[in-house]
């Protein structure tokens, strides 16, 4: 199973403490997605292989250095609430076709070569399955801030080559509304 949960790489506890805390702020928790974003986009970047560049070096000698390959992606933000961990993980991967979208089938018709789909919060699954129904690529890629176990165990029924991204899962099921949904927290809306 492809499946990699940073929680336990690095001292994210903090942060994910504050993405669950009411008294967070829009702001606030738009730069921890965004930082997130970066997390995620790093370890994606990690797992792909490395090309060398010759490059000047400050004393003038050329010198041939070994780069990830980040050539060939494309990221895939879920309107809305996957804006802010999209644009992280853009930071990460500047040279990519960059989408935002509510809808896969607004992508229908191009192919990729390797696609991150990045959304904030993975519940019963249910939407990342209708992307990656429709997306077509090569390589997939899947970076959330939290995801329910049991919808990592149906996402890899259907696609076991998928490879998936969380800051951390989650035992709990929990469809948020209103100010609990985590879209509306982000962009400030009260309901």
């Amino acid at each position: 199973m492809n499946f990699y949960e940073l929680q336990y790489k690095y001292p994210l506890q903090n942060l994910i403490n504050q993405t669950r805390a009411c008294d967070t702020t829009a702001s606030m928790l738009t730069g921890i997605h965004y930082q997130f974003g970066i997390l995620l986009g790093r370890e994606i970047l990690g797992m792909q292989p490395s090309i060398y560049k010759t490059k000047q070096l400050s004393h003038n000698t050329l010198q041939d250095l070994p780069y990830y390959d980040e050539s060939g992606f494309a990221i895939i933000g879920i309107l809305r609430a996957g804006l802010y961990i999209a644009e992280g993980i853009r930071e990460v991967f500047p040279n990519a076709q960059y989408f935002l979208v509510k809808a896969p089938q607004e992508l229908e018709s191009i192919v990729f070569k390797k696609v991150i789909i990045a959304d904030s919060v993975i519940n019963t699954g249910k939407t990342l399955r209708n992307f990656l129904a429709i997306i077509q690529a090569e390589e997939y890629y899947i970076a959330t801030s939290v995801i329910y176990e049991a919808s990592i165990k149906e996402i890899f029924k259907q696609y076991p080559s998928v490879h998936i991204f969380s800051i951390r899962s989650s035992t709990n099921s929990y469809i948020g509304q209103g100010s609990n949904d985590t879209g509306n927290r982000l962009f400030n809306i009260k309901s």
